[in-house]
């Protein structure tokens, strides 16, 4: 009876029915992690991207015999102090993903709760929501629990989960909302490039110095280049769907939601489909090589 009623306490407490299965709680936090870093890469990737389309730019007028210089400085540029925050927050999303995994897999709360700590900090820069991890006596409770559960540290992982779900969403509302523009940014200077990138072609072509073999090294490079540059834009582009459904799939852990299985699996199918998609782009020149 004693026991019987621990239990319940514990499920009121922690606002569910159901503890996450470590199978659940891996998947989505490998997902998010994957996620967040690709994210990250994006808004990163803006400034090597303006300054490479400089470089290009400059190097076409050095060639034409035209006005030049070395050290440009390019518009197409996001402002690192303005966009610093959101890069703080998506960090720490990937490092809070990569706890929940360490966790499902290995039982390390402890690293779990940090993470969970800094990504609180990180929402707290954009709303009152922050909320603490959760406290040691629901844990103690909720471990014990989860252990007759087959997880030793289920409760505590939920635990954790739910405290941390209104921050999640905050994030994932602020994180839109300049994604947007970053988005449509890496959009137009993937083209740029591409731009650019056909300009130097032909100026090498007119050379007749230039044997074949040279412009087919030239051309397949700047195709490589480019390819790669316009897959992290149709990438990014679906900045809104993978954070919609980041933060679907963690509500739904957090409510013990029975069919929380269902969107996990959507939320890493999608994440899995864009990371794949970045890294064929950027191999695919090497397979060409070793063909």
């Amino acid at each position: 009876m004693k026991f019987a009623y621990i239990v319940m306490c514990v499920s009121l407490l922690m606002g569910c029915s159901t503890l996450p299965s470590s199978q659940k709680v891996d998947a989505f936090g490998g997902a998010t992690a994957a996620g967040s870093a690709l994210l990250q890469n994006a808004a990163t990737a803006n400034r090597t991207l303006a300054l490479r389309i400089g470089e290009e730019d400059q190097a076409a007028r050095y060639v034409r015999g035209g006005s030049f210089t070395l050290a440009d400085t390019p518009d197409a540029m996001l402002n690192p102090e303005n966009f610093k925050p959101r890069l703080e927050a998506l960090r720490a999303l990937e490092a809070y993903g990569k706890a929940l995994k360490l966790a499902a897999d290995q039982g390390l709360v402890d690293q779990l709760e940090q993470a969970s700590v800094n990504l609180g900090t990180a929402a707290g820069k954009f709303t009152t929501a922050g909320s603490p991890a959760a406290a040691p006596a629901v844990k103690l409770v909720s471990r014990t629990v989860g252990f007759l559960l087959g997880n030793a540290y289920a409760g505590e992982i939920q635990a954790v989960i739910v405290a941390r779900d209104p921050d999640v969403r905050a994030l994932v509302a602020a994180l839109k909302d300049d994604l947007a523009g970053v988005s449509v940014l890496l959009s137009e200077q993937a083209k740029d490039l591409e731009y650019q990138r056909k300009v130097s072609l032909l100026l090498i072509r007119r050379d007749p110095k230039v044997d074949r073999l040279r412009l087919y090294d030239e051309y397949k490079t700047a195709r490589q280049e480019v390819a790669t540059q316009a897959a992290l834009a149709v990438a990014v582009g679906q900045y809104a769907t993978v954070l919609d459904q980041l933060a679907e799939a963690h509500a739904a852990l957090a409510s013990g939601d029975p069919n929380a299985e269902l969107t996990i699996k959507r939320f890493v199918a999608l994440t899995n489909d864009l990371v794949d998609l970045v890294a064929a782009a950027a191999k695919q020149d090497d397979k060409k090589g070793s063909t």
